[in-house]
Order: C-alpha cells, then structure tokens, then sequence
C-alpha cells in the first residue's frame, strides 16, 4: 500500500518494534515511503542527573528492532516516549465519565481503564493510568497538541538491566559522554497539551469515534 502511494500514509507501530524492524530489514528505505511515523516508546533526552531514569516496553523488548528504526531513513519519525506519556494520567473521574456516557464504546473502555488501574495503583498509590499509545495515536492526527519538542539521533543503550531509547544529549542539551552512533534526526517530544489531549481522549472513547 505505502509503495503505490507514496507519502500518503502515516504509520503508528503499537507495542514493541519487532515487526517493523523485520520490515527494514527486507526494505532498508521502507519509512520514507511513509508521510510520517509516530512511535510510543523511548525515554527522551536523558533525565538531570540524581532523577529516575524511565523504561518502556515497547524498546526494552526489542532493542535490536529498535535501534534498526532508529536509524533508518525517514521523512518524519516522532518519538513519544514515557518521558511525557508517564504524566498524561486518565483518573477515575474520566473513568466514571466513560462509564455515565451509557454507549458500548463507553462502558468497554471504562472496563479496560480499570483493569490498568488496577495494576498502576500499586504503582502510585492511586487508582490511575498512563495514556501511553493513546496520546501517541493522538498527537498523530493532532501534532498541534506537542507543545514542546527537540529533534536529533536517538540511539539505543543498556544500563546492564534495562535497553531504552534516549535523545543522545543531556537534560540541559549537551553532548553525551560517548561516542554515538549517527542516526537521522527524530522528533522527540518533550511535552504536550494534556488537557486538549485528554478531553478529547475521553469524549472519543465515549462515543466510540
């Protein structure tokens, strides 16, 4: 589909990234045929020092895969990682929302949202949950709700335990201690409009459109 209409899709990888790194491997020029590329996963630049370094599945899973996206061509990769989606929380109030809505979308989402808050509250100490693929998906069809963002290569490391993607440079933008690996540019995002976001998140779930 994407080679006889070329830049007229956009992808959204959900999960981790083992399916399109066998694809590039097959067709190493594969996301340039895509208008763009919107991925969940990654950790952004790397935190200030003494903070907690953030993980997710999506990489830590397939580093390999990963690291071959990362440095692929491309006309438009954007990274939406935990970094942001960490703190795009759906709280029990959307949760009854879904639920008074009365639609079948409604009601399956609510049910799904509890199931998840169900293994976060022991994470947090409050029934909540992240919007992880959600907010991906979303800033996709709005990219008007990033209100921040950097762009440069993404390269993949191992701390020993965990793999995570990272903005090779440091929270207060410089270079990082190593030598990298050269990768084209990602759009890596920093921060975004979470009311907008979640607003609308909630309504369309609710409706089921």
């Amino acid at each position: 589909m994407a080679r006889a209409r070329p830049g007229y899709y956009d992808l959204l990888p959900i999960g981790p990234l083992t399916n399109l790194g066998l694809a590039l491997a097959l067709e190493p020029e594969l996301l340039t045929l895509f208008r763009s590329v919107v991925i969940m996963g990654g950790s952004g630049p790397f935190p200030p020092l003494g903070t907690v370094q953030m993980v997710d599945a999506n990489i830590h899973n397939d580093a390999e895969a990963a690291a071959r996206v990362f440095a692929a061509p491309r006309t438009s990769l954007v990274m939406v990682g935990v970094n942001v989606t960490a703190g795009t929380i759906v709280d029990e109030a959307a949760v009854q929302a879904l639920h008074r809505a009365g639609t079948e979308w409604g009601t399956f989402s609510a049910q799904i949202l509890e199931a998840y808050m169900d293994f976060y509250q022991f994470a947090w100490g409050r029934r909540v949950s992240p919007a992880h693929d959600g907010l991906a998906a979303a800033l996709l069809v709005h990219p008007e709700w990033i209100t921040s963002s950097v762009s440069g290569p993404v390269n993949i490391t191992s701390d020993g335990f965990f793999t995570r993607a990272h903005l090779v440079r440091t929270a207060d933008g410089l270079p990082v201690s190593w030598k990298t690996q050269d990768a084209p540019d990602t759009l890596v995002v920093l921060d975004v409009d979470r009311a907008a976001f979640l607003s609308d998140f909630v309504g369309t779930l609710a409706n089921g459109r």
